[in-house]
């Protein structure tokens, strides 16, 4: 109620959110509070960093993406969802292609790799999408490539998010046979 009382005089505390989210000692709580203060601000359409400085844009993106590969997922699935409020706020503002590739080669990237990133990545890809499905769009034949390896709670995260992306998919019922994944759906 505060920031939304208050939001056309509030001005964005971008230092200390880049100071709790950049913590050198890696406290979980620190962290934790920069991604919670973040998620306030973006879910009231008000930017976590000063919004004429490109720089503090990246390298709130960068910052995001790097705490994405934590190990602790009190932190990486937090970051995926600010992320996904980010690119939000970022494509109604009519911007964002850049932080979307940015973000997408480095999911993509940790989709093909070992399986531990790989249910790490599929995870945030699902936190992501929970705010900014287009993100999918980007991913679509990576996580269907790897749709008919996966069982239990991530495939079907993977699976929510191609239902609600699947209206925007050109002949999904095709991409789904070519994958033979209509298959693993039956058992």
């Amino acid at each position: 109620v505060f920031v939304e009382t208050w939001k056309s005089v509030l001005k964005s505390p971008s230092h200390e959110i880049f100071t709790l989210l950049e913590c050198e000692n890696g406290s979980k709580r620190e962290i934790e509070a920069g991604l919670q203060i973040s998620g306030i601000l973006l879910t009231n359409k008000l930017s976590p960093y000063n919004e004429d400085s490109l720089v503090e844009q990246q390298r709130f993106i960068s910052t995001l993406i790097s705490l994405m590969s934590k190990s602790s997922s009190l932190v990486h699935f937090p970051a995926a969802e600010v992320l996904g409020l980010h690119l939000k706020f970022l494509a109604s503002k009519g911007e964002g292609n850049e932080a979307l590739e940015k973000v997408s080669q480095n999911l993509s990237s940790q989709i093909i790799s070992n399986s531990k990133q790989l249910a790490q990545a599929l995870s945030c890809v699902y936190f992501i999408h929970n705010h900014f499905p287009e993100i999918i769009s980007k991913l679509i034949g990576r996580v269907l490539a790897v749709l008919p390896r996966l069982y239990g709670v991530h495939k079907e995260r993977v699976l929510q998010c191609l239902v609600s992306y699947s209206s925007q998919i050109e002949d999904i019922f095709a991409h789904m046979k070519e994958q033979n994944i209509l298959s693993s759906l039956q058992t």
